[in-house]
């Protein structure tokens, strides 16, 4: 992860700064994209729940914050705030389903504890949750979640594969075992059933205009997972298997054999079927309204008497077990049929997921199906659906914005020529710069008239951040919208926003130019100029070209907003000058490469060569030391211990879309520099995971070094030796830069009490709008700093010479300071009060998040005198702003 680090030297970290510093680094951790970067998440979890002890705050905090993370704008709770509320712009969180699924599996397996009460109430308050904040997708995923969990343990104990014993017996074990179920699986089992039990009270009422809910989609079934789609993977794996190099004598660990690598993908479709049908039985087992209830609960007891050690009659378990697959799917298709006559499936997909809605499921319609999805996507100004129904009902002027910086990138249209007559690719730009348009739009919504001079640059060679940073600059322009560059609306005051791409400065004053800074960047014609500085040309940002950039370009009272994938450290004294000149820097972490390798757990050595590529295939780095040792996945420590492989990724198959792979040499901890002399990096493609053989496989390898990093791109064609590609060799005669000194580091995205140092994660546009609202919150909370300032100091300015106080680097407890401990308990405090309700009820009443929120606020602002009237203008919610006004009068 992009690290922005300051090396301080100060009081030693309580427990409460340790629990912050923890959930500032998970609140700036990414989608997990694979099992060990879950794995990632759910110790990091784990780490909170240590952290939070037996201090409720902690675990109210704990709790809220992990709803933050899935709640989103089309849950249940968002439409039901929107409409109680009679607004439009509702906040919402991060919608990260998997971060929110792994961390609740985190909760269940400390829950298992009985001793820890906490944990357990944290895991209710999720579960009853997960409806509101997320929807109904969320129950049956945790469900299976936790079925599974429970189902591995019993294979793991009976040693049985895939194959080796009936799927119907292996459902009947799991259904033993959860006749005593947990508490936590007991509760969204009853969840679930609650649902079907409404929506099939709908189904019979004729008469009713209720809508069932979506339960019958997502409800747990033997069937779900296509048989096709794993035997393709099986096959994949199968031509893609490594079987020849476990005969050299040095077959790196995990590598095995294409056999069993199919082995392992059919155990893991295998594992998925199973847990899908026992959490089925589980979850109808416990509804009400079933037309053959009866029948139903005989059949499960016959099943659960067959299945015991001393009947263990298969031929009944089987028999009971398919009659009950047989109800159940009756009570489905029932469910089904219903929602398709009313048109609601498809209008029930999309609303969950548009890009599940395909030609082949619309063709599948039938007529009120198609009619209610036009009108929902027109609605939605999906202008996709619409030219999938039918291509003349597409109107640009309808356009939805982008989701992601990503999917902007990818649905980018080049603009016709003039003399073209390609009505379709003109339809299509025309769709593009609608979208784009309703982007910025979207991003505008949020902005109020500033006070604040803002720099924005964006560092590095990548495509993402130039066009997160150009989105956020054109949204504080204030150019305008309208089609041909005018618009009926006033704009509004803005200081100065000035942006700088690759050292270059860049026009975003109109709509036009900010297409055409969109257009030179996606399409790759954007180049550095000759006059830009050279230390902006980097491919990643260094830590000279951020101190440049500081020291030439931001002025006093400036925020510096950064996009950069680069590690940077930032030396005290500089943050100390740039606090004492009211100047702010917020770090936006666009990095992919330096996030796997802290998903991997890397290390960083005195040099650091590192390869990172985006297929499933395996590629593999090779470097040659001075001494002629060559390190590769067959050897992958030097004699000297040195010069180190300590990750190598997609041996096995199929692994991550998202693989790095990395050689450290020297040690930083123990002060010792990598060997001198001639280094030579060689990139090899191993085997074809999934790109066409004989296909070109484009990588990026960095190379680390006195405190610069080198980036070199090429791409590999073919397998084995003939694919090899020297990308570098270089000379290293010792370090010329210091070592790390060895006193307390603090980085943007790991600590939460930084001052005037924020930081946030993300590309798609809920958190690039997160990123503009933080902007200001910074600026409110340093306008009430100012204030307080002015109290102290009088109508002087303040001086920054060597005898004045600077402010501290770090925040103490009971100052108002800008740090990012302060915009998470923002965040929070705009939750729904439904939520924060539940989490209070959970843990025995006491104050809620906002109540002590309100309550440190008003300490701070008796302190310093800072009038109530000043937290409404500079960002605090409505409720935060009504109870420290409660609390100071009560004071009083």
């Amino acid at each position: 992860k992009t690290s922005f680090i300051i090396t301080i030297s100060g009081p030693k970290m309580t427990s409460e700064d340790h629990f912050d510093n923890i959930l500032q680094t998970f609140v700036n951790s990414r989608r997990p994209d694979d099992a060990s970067s879950k794995e990632g998440v759910k110790a990091l979890v784990k780490q909170l729940i240590d952290a939070c002890d037996q201090d409720p705050l902690r675990w109210k905090t704990l709790v809220l914050v992990l709803i933050h993370k899935r709640y989103h704008l089309l849950s249940p709770q968002a439409k039901f705030e929107k409409m109680a509320k009679a607004e439009q712009n509702i906040t919402a969180g991060d919608g990260e389903r998997l971060i929110f699924y792994t961390a609740a599996s985190a909760l269940w397996e400390k829950s298992q504890d009985p001793n820890n009460t906490h944990a357990a109430a944290a895991l209710r308050v999720l579960l009853r949750v997960s409806p509101l904040a997320g929807g109904t997708r969320d129950i049956c995923t945790i469900i299976v979640k936790f079925v599974d969990a429970e189902l591995r343990k019993i294979l793991e104990a009976t040693k049985i594969l895939a194959g080796t014993e009936s799927t119907s017996h292996l459902v009947a074990l799991g259904l033993v075992h959860f006749q005593k179920m947990d508490a936590a699986s007991e509760m969204l089992c009853q969840l679930a059933a609650d649902l079907l039990d409404e929506d099939l009270d709908i189904v019979r009422s004729k008469n009713s205009n209720d809508l069932p809910s979506t339960m019958h989609m997502f409800v747990p079934h033997r069937d779900r997972g296509s048989k096709r789609s794993s035997k393709k993977h099986t096959n994949a794996v199968n031509s893609g298997g490594r079987g020849g190099r476990g005969g050299r004598g040095r077959g790196r660990p995990g590598r095995g054999t294409a056999a069993a690598s199919s082995r392992i993908a059919e155990q893991h479709y295998f594992d998925r079927q199973l847990a899908n049908a026992v959490a089925e039985i589980l979850i109808w087992t416990k509804t009400c309204n079933m037309n053959d209830k009866d029948k139903f609960a005989s059949m499960y007891q016959n099943l659960l008497l067959s299945a015991r050690p001393s009947s263990n009659n298969k031929e009944a378990i089987k028999r009971n077990l398919h009659a009950m697959q047989t109800i159940i799917r009756k009570h489905r298709q029932q469910l089904n049929r219903f929602a398709r006559e009313r048109g609601q499936m498809l209008r029930d997909q999309f609303v969950l997921d548009p890009k599940e809605v395909n030609l082949s499921r619309i063709k599948r319609g039938k007529t009120g199906d198609i009619a209610a999805l036009t009108k929902l996507a027109q609605k939605k100004e999906d202008t996709r659906i619409l030219r999938l129904v039918n291509l003349r009902f597409s109107d640009p002027s309808k356009a939805t914005k982008f989701g992601s910086v990503g999917e902007l990138i990818s649905s980018w249209v080049k603009e016709p020529e003039a003399s073209s007559d390609d009505e379709l690719g003109r339809l299509q730009r025309n769709i593009f710069v609608a979208k784009v348009r309703a982007t910025a739009s979207y991003l505008r919504s949020v902005i109020k008239s500033t006070e604040k001079s803002l720099l924005i640059a964006s560092f590095d060679n990548s495509q993402s951040n130039h066009i997160a940073s150009a989105l956020v600059s054109f949204a504080f322009s204030g150019a305008l919208l309208g089609d041909d560059g005018t618009s009926s609306a006033e704009p509004m005051e803005y200081k100065e926003i000035r942006l700088l791409i690759g050292g270059v400065s860049k026009d975003v004053s109109s709509f036009d130019s900010f297409l055409s800074l969109l257009d030179e960047i996606v399409s790759g014609s954007s180049k550095n100029e000759v006059d830009a500085p050279s230390f902006m040309n980097d491919s990643i940002a260094t830590t000279k070209a951020v101190l440049n950039l500081i020291d030439r370009h931001l002025k006093n009272s400036e925020v510096l907003l950064l996009f950069s994938s680069g590690d940077i450290t930032i030396p005290s004294d500089v943050m100390e000058d740039l606090t004492a000149k009211g100047c702010g820097v917020h770090c936006h972490d666009g990095d992919i490469i330096g996030d796997r390798l802290q998903r991997e757990g890397a290390k960083k050595g005195d040099i650091t060569i590192t390869l990172a590529w985006d297929t499933y295939d395996d590629l593999d780095l090779h470097v040659h030391t001075p001494s002629g040792k060559h390190i590769y996945y067959g050897d992958r420590v030097s004699d000297d211990e040195l010069c180190t492989l300590d990750v190598d990724m997609n041996a096995g198959g199929k692994q991550s879309k998202e693989p790095v792979e990395n050689v450290f040499a020297g040690d930083l901890d123990k002060k010792k520099e990598a060997p001198h002399g001639r280094y030579k990096v060689v990139i090899q493609n191993y085997a074809y995971h999934g790109s066409r053989n004989g296909s070109a496989i484009p990588f990026r390898v960095i190379v680390d070094k006195n405190g610069e990093k080198e980036t070199f791109t090429g791409e590999c064609t073919g397998s084995g030796e003939s694919s090899n590609v020297v990308i570098t060799e270089f000379d290293y005669n010792g370090r010329f830069i210091p070592f790390p000194i060895s006193e307390e580091e603090r980085t943007a995205f790991g600590t939460s009490n930084m001052v005037n140092l924020t930081a946030s994660t993300g590309q798609t546009l809920d958190s690039l709008g997160q990123l503009v609202e933080t902007l200001f919150r910074l600026e409110h909370l340093d306008q009430t700093r100012q204030l307080v300032n002015d109290n102290e100091t009088g109508e002087e300015e303040m001086d920054v010479g060597e005898g004045s106080t600077r402010r501290p680097l770090v925040a103490e407890h009971g100052r108002l300071e800008v740090t990012s401990r302060d915009l998470l308990h923002i965040n929070l405090a705009k939750l729904p009060q439904t939520f924060h309700e539940m989490v209070g009820k959970e843990f025995g009443g006491g104050p809620t998040l906002a109540e002590e929120c309100a309550r440190q606020m008003s300490v701070r602002m008796i302190a310093e005198k800072i009038p109530v009237s000043e937290l409404k203008r500079n960002g605090y919610p409505d409720n935060i702003v009504k109870l420290v006004n409660q609390i100071m009068a009560t004071a009083c």
